[in-house]
């Protein structure tokens, strides 16, 4: 496939050298200009003869059954290390569920998504890797230090400030208003940046982290203390369509789980966990 790809390269870059002579070439000068013609007209005629398309569409069609080829066995590699790792795996058209994730491809091109949000975005062909990867990737979501109390503290605390600054909705605090209230409720958590405040002591916070947050402290149920609990209300399309909602990754059963869009504090008598 190489030998006929580049037997056709030879013969362009021939005919390029001679449209290119013949390009400099003086009007006026009849004879050698007739010669440049000539040679232009052979060295065309050789490319066309070559099936200069026809050659670069059969090497293309090759290049692609074989790269489809090596991104069908990735995904392969893939389930196959998610199952002996234990972990949950489903294979759909066009995309997987990895655990908690919905892994999409674009040749090369892999990205994650974590209930509603993009995760990461990154080029990896080989399915063992990318499976170490998204490991990696939940190894990080696990270990953010943010304990389940704290995080509560720090909702409680973005609702009432959602309130102080008239962005809730009688009382209720659409989730994406929330989410950045949340981040400033648990920057003020932290004693070094309340001591010093300054960028460089300012902690990241992603969404995805917080829709992480929500589902695996929800999990034994979204209690911020015995007489409170955290209410939400299911989006409707209109609120889905507009992006004004989140959806929540199922750590339990894997894949997508349950779709917000405004919170509150309710009082409960039920003791929290």
């Amino acid at each position: 496939m190489l030998d006929e790809i580049q037997a056709v390269t030879k013969g362009v870059a021939k005919a390029k050298r001679t449209t290119d002579a013949l390009s400099r070439a003086k009007p006026d000068d009849d004879l050698p200009l007739l010669s440049l013609l000539d040679k232009t007209i052979d060295a065309v005629r050789e490319v066309s003869e070559s099936g200069l398309i026809e050659t670069l569409e059969k090497s293309r069609n090759v290049l692609k059954r074989r790269v489809e080829d090596k991104l069908a066995a990735r995904r392969e590699a893939l389930h196959g290390a998610a199952a002996d790792a234990g972990w949950p795996a489903r294979r759909l058209q066009n995309y997987d569920r990895v655990d908690c994730f919905k892994v999409q491809y674009r040749r090369a091109r892999v990205t994650l998504h974590l209930g509603s949000e993009k995760l990461d975005t990154f080029d990896e062909t080989d399915g063992a890797q990318l499976f170490a990867r998204i490991r990696e990737t939940k190894a990080k979501l696990d270990n953010e230090p943010f304990a389940r109390a704290g995080f509560f503290a720090a909702v409680k605390a973005a609702i009432a400030l959602a309130k102080a600054l008239g962005k809730d909705r009688d009382g209720k605090t659409p989730i994406r208003t929330l989410y950045p209230l949340v981040v400033l409720a648990r920057q003020a958590g932290d004693s070094a940046f309340m001591k010093q405040p300054h960028s460089k002591k300012f902690r990241n916070y992603s969404m995805c982290q917080f829709i992480y947050d929500m589902a695996r402290f929800g999990r034994d149920g979204w209690y911020a203390n015995d007489r409170e609990r955290l209410a939400s209300q299911t989006p409707n399309m209109a609120t889905i369509g507009r992006g004004a909602a989140l959806t929540l990754p199922d750590l339990a059963h894997g894949g997508a789980g349950h779709q917000l869009a405004l919170l509150w504090i309710e009082k409960t008598r039920r003791a929290a966990p």
